[in-house]
């Protein structure tokens, strides 16, 4: 596209490893007149970015995640932000890890942690837990009372309930 000047309206420079976009026009992003021209790059930007990842989560308006990169750990973090919906209703977003996806339950005002190498993928259901290493062999958590975690890999989820009243530190067993 071009601006009324014939000048180009998007250029992108190429700079070592990376890139830099200039959108050639002094409207606010969120102007009407070039709003959709942003949305439509980043769009395409993130969707390709995205699919390179190992791990990700793709989330509607009612969840937000990020995303912490810790070399071949990625943890994630999934909140429900649509406020203004009833808190009994349960949100969803869903985990891409490796080749699978895995749908995980967002409950309003509570903040569920996910950790995922890519292989195997383990979140809480609760914010009584936490996990506090994965490997493919070995998943260690800590908490207090009863609480519930997820563990995902090969496309199966399993949950499972660890009683952390005896101690608060416990390996989650494999079967």
């Amino acid at each position: 596209e071009k601006t009324a000047s014939g000048m180009p309206l998007v250029v992108k420079y190429d700079i070592e490893e990376g890139s830099v976009v200039l959108f050639n026009t002094n409207a606010y992003p969120g102007n009407p007149a070039i709003k959709g021209l942003y949305e439509k790059y980043l769009g395409s930007t993130m969707s390709h970015i995205t699919k390179e990842e190992k791990v990700w989560a793709i989330a509607d308006d009612s969840v937000e995640f990020c995303v912490y990169d810790d070399c071949e750990i990625k943890t994630l973090y999934f909140l429900a932000v649509d406020w203004y919906n009833s808190p009994e209703d349960i949100r969803y977003a869903t985990l891409k890890a490796g080749k699978y996806e895995y749908k995980v339950e967002i409950p309003f005002g509570t903040m569920i942690k996910c950790v995922s190498n890519g292989e195997k993928s383990v979140w809480t259901c609760d914010q009584n837990g936490e996990i506090l290493k994965l490997s493919n062999n070995k998943i260690i958590v800590q908490g207090t009372g009863i609480s519930k975690f997820v563990i995902a890999e090969d496309g199966i989820l399993k949950k499972v309930s660890v009683d952390f009243s005896k101690e608060v530190i416990k390996e989650i067993e494999k079967e």
